[in-house]
């Protein structure tokens, strides 16, 4: 949460710092590496997987947006990607029974984490320099693909999509325009 306090622009605690250190204890925690062998409940399973995707997607959000590089090294983890399953235990909780985005916001999510590793592709290609870089065909044909695997509960195109829906077309084309 740390992570939207900016700080000033020569402050040394800002979103960068907070994310690093948030990166530095999952990482110590190994909540970057597979839960799937562990004898762990899974109602805890699945928040740690949250919690690791939550700072893959502001990981990659934040490095496109002031154009520095991602702390995330993927090829350091094999956290398996988010499944409705990881948000089923957030469905029975009386909180959140009857809300309006309750069939929603685990597809949002999900489609959100996949849609930051394509983000990550970006990143590496428009700031990570000597790298040897996917074509600008090939990085549209990545998020092609994702668009074609959104699922129908969050079409945009459709009438009156749900508010995530949309949310998730602002993050499509900002993809884009990158």
């Amino acid at each position: 949460m740390l992570s939207f306090w900016g700080g000033g622009p020569n402050a040394y605690w800002n979103f960068y710092s907070w994310i690093s250190t948030g990166v530095t204890i999952a990482e110590t925690l190994g909540i970057h590496r597979s839960l799937s062998g562990t004898n762990m409940d899974a109602k805890d399973r699945s928040l740690l997987k949250r919690l690791w995707w939550v700072l893959v997607v502001r990981d990659a959000f934040c490095a496109s947006l002031v154009g520095r590089p991602l702390r995330i090294n993927m090829d350091h983890g094999d956290m398996e990607m988010l499944t409705l399953e990881d948000f089923e235990h957030e469905k029975e909780s009386l909180r959140f029974s009857g809300h309006p985005s309750i069939d929603t916001f685990a597809h949002y999510q999900i489609q959100v984490a996949r849609l930051s590793l394509v983000l990550h592709e970006i990143i590496f290609t428009r700031f990570v320099p000597g790298r040897n870089r996917p074509s600008a065909a090939l990085l549209q044909d990545h998020i092609e693909q994702w668009r074609r695997e959104v699922p129908c509960e969050l079409d945009w195109n459709r009438a009156n999509p749900p508010v995530l829906a949309s949310s998730l077309s602002v993050l499509f084309n900002h993809h884009i325009i990158l």
